[in-house]
C-alpha cells in the first residue's frame, strides 16, 4: 500500500470519528473539548503530511480547479466567521440562504498574534473565557440549525478555546464543501437578491471566473450615510468569491488569500472578475461595519483607530442638523487619503429594509429618530 494511501486511510478515519462525535443531523460539527481538538490537529497533521509526498504530481492536480460547464448552474458554499454577530448574522443567513448550497458559520475568538484586536482571546470583555461569542450568536446558530434549515445546507463549526488566527477558522470547513465556489460573507456584509442571482447567473455561463471582487457601500455612523473616497469606492479590494478545489486553502485571511499552498498561486491571480466588471454589472456590496455604536467602539480600540467614536459623533450631529457632508480623516487609514461621508442615496438590501425599525433603534436615538427609509 502506498504512503499516499495509507495516509489517505488515516484521515478518513480521523474525519469519521470527528463526525460521529460531533456532527447532529448530519450539519453541525464541533471541534469543543480535548477530544475534539485532538481529532481535529490530527486530521489537519495528516492533511498536511498528505501535501508533502509529492509536490509535483499535487501541483498538477491543483491547477485543475473545480470543473463546470457553460448552462450549468454554479453550487455555491457562502461562509462566515463570526464573533458576537448581532444583530447581522440571523438576518443576513436567512437572506442567503435560497441561493446556498452550503452556508458553513464559524464562531470564536482567535489567539493573540502580536496585534491586539476583537477577535484576541485575550481582548478582555469581547468573548467568554474559553473563546465564544458573549451576546446571543450561539443560541442564534442552533435556532438556524434547528429552526429554520429545511435542506440541511447550514453547517456551524465551534472550537472550545480560541483559534489559531482566522485564516485557521477559515480552512476548518474545506473538508465538507461540495460546491463549485466559496462565497466569503461577513456578518455585516450585505447584497441586494438580484444581484446575487446576477453574479450566479454569469458565473453560469461564465465558468472559467476563478474570482469575483466588488465595490463597496460603506457606511459609517448610520444608515443614511456612506463613506466616499478610496476606503468605500477605491482602491481597497473586496475579494469575496473563490473557485473551489479541494487541495487549494486558505494562505491568509486579511486581506483574502485562496490557492495552492505548495506553489502559492491564488485564485485572483487566474481569471478574475473584477470590481470594475461587477460596478459595470450594478452589483455593489453592502456593508455595515461601522453603523452601531458598539461596533465602532471596539473597532477604535482593537483596530488602532483612536478618534472613530469622535468623529461617530461629529457625523451624526451635522446629519441630525441636515448639514454638508463631513471630511472624515481616520488614524490608520491615511494611506486612502482623505475620507468623506456622504448621504446615501441608494436603496438598502431587502433584510436591512424589512428590518429598518429594529436596526435603527439600535443606532444612537437623538441622531435617527423620525427618518423613514432613504
Amino acid at each position: 500500500m502506498s504512503h499516499w494511501a495509507s495516509l489517505g486511510d488515516l484521515q478518513q478515519i480521523v474525519v469519521g470519528l470527528t463526525s460521529r462525535l460531533y456532527k447532529r443531523n448530519g450539519r453541525r460539527v464541533s471541534t469543543d473539548g480535548i477530544i475534539g481538538r485532538t481529532l481535529h490537529s490530527m486530521c489537519l497533521a495528516v492533511r498536511g503530511a498528505q501535501r508533502l509526498i509529492d509536490h509535483a504530481s499535487i501541483a498538477m492536480v491543483r491547477h485543475r480547479l473545480t470543473p463546470t460547464s457553460v448552462g450549468v448552474r454554479p453550487r455555491i458554499a457562502f461562509f462566515t466567521i463570526v464573533l458576537n454577530g448581532e444583530p447581522w448574522l440571523e438576518i443576513n443567513i436567512r437572506h442567503i440562504y435560497p441561493y446556498a448550497t452550503q452556508i458553513f458559520i464559524v464562531e470564536g475568538a482567535t489567539q493573540a498574534d502580536g496585534r491586539k484586536h476583537y477577535w484576541d482571546g485575550d481582548a478582555t470583555g469581547y468573548c467568554t473565557t474559553d473563546g465564544h461569542s458573549i451576546d446571543d450568536t450561539r443560541t442564534i446558530l442552533r435556532r438556524l440549525v434547528d429552526e429554520y434549515d429545511p435542506e440541511g445546507k447550514i453547517h456551524v463549526i465551534t472550537y472550545d478555546g480560541p483559534w489559531n488566527g482566522k485564516t485557521e477558522m477559515c480552512n476548518s470547513f474545506l473538508h465538507l464543501v461540495d460546491a463549485n465556489y466559496l462565497w466569503q460573507l461577513d456578518v455585516d456584509e450585505f447584497y441586494h437578491a438580484a444581484d446575487i442571482e446576477r453574479i450566479i447567473a454569469y458565473l453560469e455561463d461564465h465558468p472559467d471566473v476563478t474570482s469575483v471582487m466588488f465595490y463597496a457601500k460603506y457606511f459609517f455612523g448610520s444608515l443614511r450615510s456612506i463613506i466616499a473616497g478610496q476606503f468605500g469606492n477605491g482602491s481597497l479590494e473586496w475579494l469575496r468569491i473563490f473557485k473551489f478545489h479541494k487541495d487549494f486553502v486558505w494562505l491568509r485571511h486579511e486581506p483574502p488569500r485562496y490557492g495552492d499552498p505548495t506553489t502559492g498561486k491564488t485564485v485572483e491571480t487566474i481569471t478574475p472578475l473584477s470590481k470594475e466588471e461587477t460596478k459595470a454589472m450594478g452589483v455593489y456590496m453592502y456593508h455595515y461595519s461601522y453603523v452601531l455604536e458598539d461596533a465602532i467602539r471596539f473597532k477604535e480600540q482593537f483596530f488602532y483607530n483612536p478618534g472613530l467614536f469622535s468623529c461617530l459623533k461629529r457625523i451624526r450631529l451635522q446629519l441630525a442638523k441636515g448639514e454638508n457632508p463631513v471630511e472624515v480623516h481616520l488614524q490608520k487609514l491615511d494611506s486612502f487619503g482623505d475620507l468623506f461621508v456622504v448621504p446615501f442615496t441608494g436603496s438598502h438590501p431587502e433584510p436591512i429594509v424589512e428590518h429598518w425599525d429594529e436596526l435603527l433603534r439600535l443606532e444612537i436615538k437623538t441622531a435617527n429618530a423620525g427618518h423613514a427609509i432613504p
